[in-house]
């Protein structure tokens, strides 16, 4: 109400009296603009008069619009109620007294006007909604962005594949304790696998390289971003619509989805994974091109037992899980069951060669498990904070898809 009374008082003030001479010559006749024509907004002569169905009252469509998307939420400037619909019509009646009006005095021009022209008033201009033309440049905005990572996700994936980035675009690792390739016995994985494990005399590296573009991961990777420009268009128009706020949180899930999903797309497709360990420690990092991101160094000395191997239902997406007390440390998350059984057993060989003796690492024990419904791999998603209690898992999608939050 006050945005509205400010705009009424400033027009008041720059607008002279409704009545004005037709022309500067000596037979001038003053011409009086009739106050049933007067836009209560601007307290000129309508151009483009456009009536509130939710009200029935009529203002000049540019001001009004101009009033909704400076007053949130949207009023009805003289009644100051609400308006759930922002639909505009245009009122005929009006239209066609202004242009008789116009008609009746062929060298006037009303008060405010930059010239004697009507805008036109066709049926799409008409009946246009102005949460509609917000919707349209959301989804004109969603298409950018969505362009833009598209761009981005293709020049990574070719980097990728050709095997590094771009001179402009590397980056420095965000950990390097440790030297970047290992000279030792090359162990011969599965066939088909691209698991590198390499044995050294008290030293044991496996490294698992990212999954690339394939037709899988790029299949999710436009899926979720189509998930995530359409419901940014819907919540755009929720908004510009004048929607309650509770009302457009209903699209709070399925930002989390989409983000989800994406998120997932990229791990599958940049990230690789690294086991670096020793005679009394061991660490575990994620790499993704040029990055590199490792955990805390962690004590052999302090291992529950062997590493285990997790899976899903279906024997897939395996990984190793070294038990650290209540601390979990993960590799993998897309291994195959053959890489995880061998990369396991070679673990095994090596704590129980570096720890002569101790009875936790025996070359017969092999502990594995399915991976618990509802809880999805660490190359999902998955966070532990060591020394406290904070682990998310999201992820999943299709029949029986969640976000679970541990």
């Amino acid at each position: 109400a006050d945005a509205a009374a400010n705009i009424v008082g400033e027009a008041a003030e720059e607008t002279e009296p409704h009545s004005r001479d037709e022309s500067a010559g000596a037979s001038a006749t003053k011409v009086e603009e009739p106050d049933r024509l007067m836009c209560p907004v601007t307290q000129a002569m309508f151009r483009d008069p456009v009536f509130v169905p939710q009200s029935g009252n009529t203002y000049e469509r540019a001001a009004l619009e101009h009033y909704w998307a400076t007053s949130l939420p949207p009023r009805d400037p003289l009644t100051n109620v609400e308006v759930t619909d922002r639909t505009l019509h245009v009122n005929w009646m009006v239209r066609r007294e202004v242009q008789q009006f116009l008609e009746d005095h062929p060298g006037y021009l009303p008060q405010g006007w930059p010239s004697r022209d009507v805008p036109s008033a066709d049926g799409v201009h008409a009946g246009r909604s102005f949460s509609s033309a917000g919707a349209a440049r959301a989804l004109s905005w969603a298409s950018r962005i969505g362009a833009v990572v598209a761009v981005i996700l293709a020049a990574a994936a070719a980097a990728q594949l050709s095997g590094g980035m771009p001179v402009g675009w590397m980056l420095p690792p965000l950990s390097s304790s440790r030297p970047p390739m290992l000279e030792g016995v090359f162990e011969a994985p599965p066939k088909g696998s691209g698991l590198n494990v390499t044995v050294a005399k008290n030293r044991l590296v496996a490294r698992l390289p990212p999954g690339g573009i394939a037709t899988e991961s790029a299949g999710q990777l436009f899926f979720s971003l189509f998930w995530l420009c359409f419901t940014g268009c819907w919540t755009y128009g929720a908004l510009s619509g004048g929607a309650p706020a509770f009302f457009t949180m209903f699209s709070l899930p399925f930002w989390g989805v989409g983000a989800t999903l994406l998120w997932r797309g990229v791990q599958e497709s940049f990230f690789g994974h690294i086991l670096d360990m020793r005679k009394e420690e061991y660490v575990t990092c994620r790499t993704c091109l040029a990055w590199e991101m490792c955990d805390e160094t962690a004590m052999v000395s302090d291992l529950v037992g062997a590493p285990l191997r997790q899976c899903g239902s279906n024997n897939d997406h395996c990984e190793i899980i070294f038990e650290d007390g209540v601390k979990e440390h993960t590799f993998g998350g897309s291994l195959r069951k053959a890489e995880a059984e061998f990369l396991q057993r070679h673990i095994v060989t090596h704590l129980a060669k570096m720890t002569a003796g101790d009875s936790r690492f025996t070359k017969d024990n092999m502990p594995s498990r399915t991976r618990p419904e509802g809880r999805h791999q660490g190359s999902d998603f998955h966070h532990h904070r060591h020394g406290g209690g904070f682990h998310v898992t999201a992820g999943g999608f299709g029949p029986g898809f969640g976000v679970v939050i541990r």
